[in-house]
């Protein structure tokens, strides 16, 4: 027998919730089971109104939903950063690609920093994307938001990057932030140890406490009733 266990609404209306639906999934003992996810909460009614205002020929109202609608997304990504979990780096890093709708983009890539920062072992990996972002993409949006997230990284091995971009990117803006970020990373050199140890301090911390959590979600699996097959 196959358990179909269903989410959607406000049980995946943040990255907070998202992350306790996954937990849940993971720590579900018993045979296989078959998940499905519908829209976060009011999302539906927002495609509803999108669609209506678009038949309509009412430019107004369609630029207000869809800027609604990617402002519940932007949201939710930026929550991968808050939350903290090094899962959520793989899936900002698939965000922060070409492509994506720009502000979603830039939540995605501060997520990036944010993260690699929190995560000692993935911060090399981080850097490089945000390397490559902040000197080859074609979106001044992106490269700046890279120059931000590389700032949140804090990882002094960017500086040469933020050098090269600080002389040659053709956004006036851009370069001004990436001289003052690599200013800042070159001045923090010498702490960049120190922080290293405390980031690492916090990782153990934090993997203690999720180990914790899923104790508690395995149990909350068991004790729930299944769903109708």
């Amino acid at each position: 027998m196959t358990d179909v266990l269903k989410f959607g609404g406000t049980s995946v209306g943040t990255a907070g919730r998202i992350r306790d639906v996954a937990r849940l999934v993971a720590a579900r003992g018993g045979g296989p089971c078959v998940v499905v996810v519908s829209a976060m909460g009011g999302i539906t009614d927002l495609l509803v109104s999108l669609k209506i205002s678009s038949s309509e020929r009412d430019r107004a109202a369609a630029g207000r939903a869809r800027e609604d609608l990617a402002q519940r997304h932007v949201a939710a990504l930026a929550g991968l950063a808050e939350l903290r979990d090094e899962r959520g780096l793989d899936e900002a890093i698939t965000r922060s690609r070409y492509g994506a709708a720009a502000g979603a983009r830039a939540a995605a890539i501060q997520a990036v920093g944010k993260l690699g920062a929190e995560h000692g072992p993935r911060r090399r990996s981080a850097r490089e994307v945000l390397s490559d972002l902040a000197t080859d993409d074609r979106d001044f949006r992106a490269r700046s938001a890279a120059v931000d997230a590389l700032a949140s990284l804090g990882d002094a091995d960017a500086t040469g990057t933020l050098e090269r971009v600080a002389r040659a990117d053709l956004d006036g803006r851009v370069r001004r932030r990436a001289r003052e970020v690599a200013r800042d990373l070159t001045a923090g050199r010498p702490q960049a140890d120190q922080l290293q140890t405390l980031r690492d301090r916090a990782d153990a911390l934090e993997k203690a406490r999720d180990e914790l959590r899923d104790r508690l979600a395995a149990v909350e699996a068991r004790l729930a009733p299944k769903a109708t097959s």
